[in-house]
């Protein structure tokens, strides 16, 4: 194999203050593509192990850092990982992410407004109740407005207290949401009266269908924390043309480095490199990125040798890993209030088709998408799929059905990300006890291994955090490993830095081009 040397600041002999560096050497590999026939390698520098958003953000940095010899193993058949798309509706409809999370410099906001996507910009307060979001009953009819008024004010007065409640309570162990809105509750005055218990619950389902867990899972103090604003602001973006693009604009960058329907089983790591035993054999590398889903590493699908270390092991089992699932409706016509962003159903089954999306306004076709998280999604995924559409219809029908006659769909979709083992779930959330370090520990890295993804960055469960947590690891292999470009070492020494002091590589270099 033809290699190249160069010169590099080693990462290990960087003092924060910028006073002591050490010059090294290294062998970069061949600039030339991997060849993927019949016959091909099983030898590079680095093993990216999944081809979602946070592989394809590796694999991308380390080609745009001069590092060729690389390849990204994928056990689907298809890239893209809890992005994925579906044609049969005669448009492309998201099945996984949908939303980019707050627009005020996400990365992956600036990708897709490169690519000239098209995106609706929504705010939560819409999906709570509006003039374009209609709450049903379980009976079917609009909910009554004194009452759906006076539920709000006394959700938002527990709230309130809530929140008063955790300030209080800086030095005691982290508690549920569940058991804060508990105890706030019992401080409440008025209480919630029958007719107003159902409601609020549909709206505790709503901070479940956001978190993809229940209640008694969440963690009070990340979800108060989030409210206040630790993600990106300025509302969230629904991506209209469909998150695919953003992820086949990154695959086409690095063309002849994937290899499909090749699953990992095993890594084998040391001081020397990384074999990564798989069903179309083994691999080698001096460096490996994991980027599966976090419900890969709880369900031990990877064995690792030797075993992870136990701090590792603890940030697996303290960060929670929920299940949002999506069930999307075409119709030969809208029978529904076309003009609505979507409307809720308050049923007297907790988060049973709680949101419905209506992508009308948006596609131009008569789509309905609802969504179901938490026990109700975990319910519903062992259910047949006539089961679901006949559920399902029954609900709509209440509310849309007595004046006119509701048809089935004419094309649906059930996702089930539980029962798929390349996800085992859809994304991460805070689990009650769960720390920041945990956070932080499951993006450590293990000598050679790496570790990317939505469930390592530090507010867990967004594409921007799979998206950034895979340019990070790149840039720590490219600091360790050395750089063919000058302008590349010197963004590797900034993200040393910027890990030795705990910072985001953005505080440092705000603005940069290549952070975007």
């Amino acid at each position: 194999m033809l290699t190249v040397t160069v010169f590099y600041w080693a990462a290990s002999g960087l003092d924060v203050t910028g006073s002591i560096l050490i010059l090294n050497f290294c062998t970069l590999g061949s600039s030339d593509s991997p060849s993927l026939d019949a016959d091909f390698r099983h030898s590079f520098s680095v093993i990216i192990i999944g081809a979602g958003t946070s592989g394809l953000s590796a694999a991308t940095t380390l080609a745009e850092g001069g590092v060729k010899d690389f390849i990204i193993l994928e056990g689907r058949d298809r890239v893209g990982g809890r992005i994925q798309q579906d044609l049969r509706f005669g448009c492309g409809i998201d099945l996984g992410a949908s939303w980019i999370h707050g627009v005020e410099g996400n990365p992956v906001l600036a990708v897709a407004e490169r690519l000239g996507l098209r995106l609706d910009i929504t705010h939560n307060a819409n999906l709570t109740g509006s003039d374009a979001f209609k709450i049903y009953g379980p009976d079917g009819h609009k909910l009554e407005p004194n009452m759906e008024a006076s539920a709000r004010a006394k959700f938002d007065e527990m709230n309130t207290l809530a929140r008063q409640l955790l300030d209080s309570m800086t030095n005691e162990k982290d508690v549920s949401v569940a058991q804060l809105f508990q105890l706030a509750t019992e401080k409440m005055k008025p209480k919630y009266t029958e007719d107003e218990k159902d409601f609020v619950n549909w709206l505790k389902s709503g901070i479940e269908g956001w978190e993809n867990s229940n209640l008694d899972q969440i963690s009070a103090r990340d979800h108060i924390d989030e409210e206040d604003g630790t993600a990106y602001g300025g509302g969230d973006a629904f991506v209209i043309d469909g998150y695919h693009h953003i992820i086949n604009h990154l695959a086409s960058k690095i063309e002849g480095h994937i290899q499909t329907d090749t699953e990992a089983l095993s890594i084998v790591y040391n001081d020397n490199g990384v074999t990564v035993t798989t069903n179309r054999g083994d691999f080698h590398a001096d460096y490996c990125i994991i980027t599966v889903p976090l419900g890969v590493l709880k369900a031990n699908a990877i064995q690792f040798v030797p075993p992870l270390p136990k701090e590792k092991q603890r940030a697996i089992e303290n960060i929670g890993f929920g299940l949002m699932n999506k069930i999307v409706l075409q119709f030969d016509e809208v029978f529904w209030e076309a003009p609505a962003e979507g409307f809720g159903y308050v049923s007297n089954i907790h988060g049973e088709f709680s949101f419905f999306l209506n992508l009308c306004p948006l596609l131009n076709k008569p789509i309905l998408m609802c969504f179901i998280a938490a026990d109700f999604a975990h319910e519903v995924e062992n259910w047949r799929d006539e089961a679901v559409i006949e559920r399902i219809m029954v609900v709509l029908r209440s509310i849309f059905g007595r004046e006119k006659e509701i048809p089935l769909p004419t094309v649906y979709r059930i996702t089930r990300w539980k029962a798929d083992r390349f996800s085992r779930g859809s994304y991460s959330f805070i689990k009650a006890g769960c720390t920041t370090k945990d956070v932080r520990s499951l993006g450590k890295p293990v000598g050679r291994l790496h570790f990317s993804g939505e469930a390592t960055f530090k507010r867990v469960g967004y594409v921007h955090g799979a998206y950034i947590t895979g340019q990070r690891e790149a840039q720590k292999i490219m600091a360790d490993m050395g750089s063919d470009d000058l302008t590349n070492l010197t963004f590797c020494l900034n993200f040393c830095l910027c890990d030795a002091l705990g910072i985001e590589l953005r505080q440092l270099q705000r603005g940069s081009a290549w952070y975007y």
